[in-house]
């Protein structure tokens, strides 16, 4: 049985993991801004799931889930939570678009990675999992468009990549996960991937990683992205 943290855990993508990790009996710390309107997630009836408020850009949430979190380990932790954010085109965007989906998408999980340190060191498997996006690669970006959204997740997988690296002599397993076009709030409903496909292909791609091929940027098939 592994212990995960989730973040972005009351909808989309976030939702369906923690479904499926507490259904292979692994323990779920669950994180959402609002626990208490989150209906879905509150729904589920398990004794391996705990509930716990996060909003990834609150300094005091943070805080908190440090303290809530003291001297337990940690084996996974997900950055799922994200946002898309409007102002998403060239003629469009705004300096208040642009802070609010960097802060969530990028300093929120880099923050998170700063607090729970110490609880994945505790842990056995050391897995820090961070949701990128096919979005984010630089190589096979022949559309544009989406500059505010492909900008957060381009520097989210700059973060894993530097991570694996400073990481790497405490044998962490750091990755950029793209979770594919999924069918969720977010992804909308021409989305050609349903969250449960997503997510148990995640899943699986989370548990075969190892430190050797840290720093890595796969989707949830297995194979490998461009940067």
């Amino acid at each position: 049985m592994s212990s995960v943290l989730i973040t972005g855990a009351n909808r989309g993508i976030g939702l369906e993991l923690t479904r499926q990790f507490l259904k292979a009996g692994d323990q779920v710390f669950a994180c959402c801004r609002s626990p208490e309107q989150a209906t879905e997630l509150s729904a589920i009836a398990d004794k391996n799931l705990t509930l716990l408020k996060l909003d990834v850009t609150s300094e005091t949430d943070l805080k908190t889930i440090q303290k809530q979190l003291l001297n337990t380990p940690l084996d996974i932790v997900i950055n799922s939570a994200g946002v898309v954010g409007p102002g998403q085109e060239l003629s469009e965007m705004t300096y208040a678009d642009w802070q609010r989906v960097m802060q969530t998408n990028v300093a929120g999980p880099a923050m998170l990675t700063q607090a729970l340190l110490d609880n994945l060191r505790a842990g056995q498997d050391r897995k820090l999992m961070y949701l990128s996006s096919g979005l984010a690669s630089i190589a096979t970006n022949t559309s544009g468009g989406q500059l505010v959204y492909r900008a957060s997740k381009t520097a989210v997988n700059s973060l894993v990549k530097s991570l694996s690296i400073e990481l790497a002599d405490e044998q962490f397993t750091v990755a950029a996960l793209d979770p594919g076009w999924v069918k969720t709030d977010m992804g909308g409903p021409n989305a050609t991937t349903s969250a449960e496909d997503s997510a148990r292909g995640l899943i699986s791609r989370i548990r075969e990683l190892t430190p050797s091929e840290s720093g890595c940027f796969v989707n949830y098939r297995g194979e490998s992205r461009e940067w």
